[in-house]
């Protein structure tokens, strides 16, 4: 009888070692649609693809900073998130502004405008910013409370900034702002971020003999003189 039940327990384990599953298919990211023209009202954020076509044509008005009744293609074009053929890019909506400065960059002429109820921000898309349906989420850590880790020239930094932290900290300049500044408090005087919060890029810049304050969406700055380290954030004339 204990034979039996080892022949059989052979026989049972002999088969399962046999047996072959087959491999569970890995679900693959969907790629970004096309760009609609421009940024729907209500639409916090979003990762598409403008096509060459897209870029071609299309009014924009602003410099880094648009109205959101600009073209996104056109705009990514003069902001530099694509070339001539196209490319993928991270839109973030942003607070309006009290006036839009025109530039010409890259073959395109932005035009100037006053005031405007909403805005956007342009990027190129990259694996850290690609948050939108179809993509795998990325977590974006919060932001330090200064700017103090950018010690480099050239290094940069991305992190969440979250309501509390954009209501309160000193800053020191009206960007570049020295390093001591608090990131968020100073994300949304440059008119990066509204007061919810938002993400942001600080990028380190060499100090500067003297910060100029200034007051700009409900934030005051403070003058300062020589500091050895800045930082400011993409997407904003310097």
């Amino acid at each position: 009888m204990k034979r039996f039940a080892l022949a059989a327990a052979a026989l049972i384990f002999g088969a399962t070692a046999s047996t072959t599953f087959p491999e569970r298919a890995v679900a693959q990211p969907m790629p970004p649609g096309e760009c609609p023209a421009k940024l729907e009202p209500g639409r916090e954020a979003l990762v598409c693809h403008c096509s060459g076509d897209a870029v071609a044509t299309g009014s924009v008005w602003g410099s880094d900073i648009y109205t959101d009744d600009s073209e996104l293609c056109r705009a990514a074009l003069h902001a530099g998130a694509v070339r001539e053929d196209g490319g993928t890019i991270r839109v973030d909506a942003r607070p309006g502004r009290s006036a839009y400065k025109a530039s010409t960059r890259r073959g395109v002429a932005s035009s100037d405008w006053g005031s405007w109820s909403r805005s956007f921000v342009v990027a190129r898309a990259t694996a850290s910013n690609s948050v939108s349906p179809g993509y795998p989420e990325t977590t974006v850590a919060i932001c330090p409370a200064s700017a103090g880790v950018l010690a480099t020239a050239g290094t940069t930094l991305t992190c969440r900034c979250p309501a509390e932290a954009a209501a309160s900290g000193s800053v020191w300049g009206s960007g570049p702002y020295t390093t001591d500044s608090a990131i968020c408090r100073a994300a949304l005087h440059a008119g990066l971020i509204g007061p919810r919060g938002g993400t942001v890029t600080a990028r380190a810049a060499p100090g500067r003999s003297g910060y100029a304050g200034s007051e700009a969406n409900g934030v005051s700055t403070g003058d300062w003189g020589s500091y050895p380290t800045s930082f400011e954030f993409d997407g904003v004339d310097s």
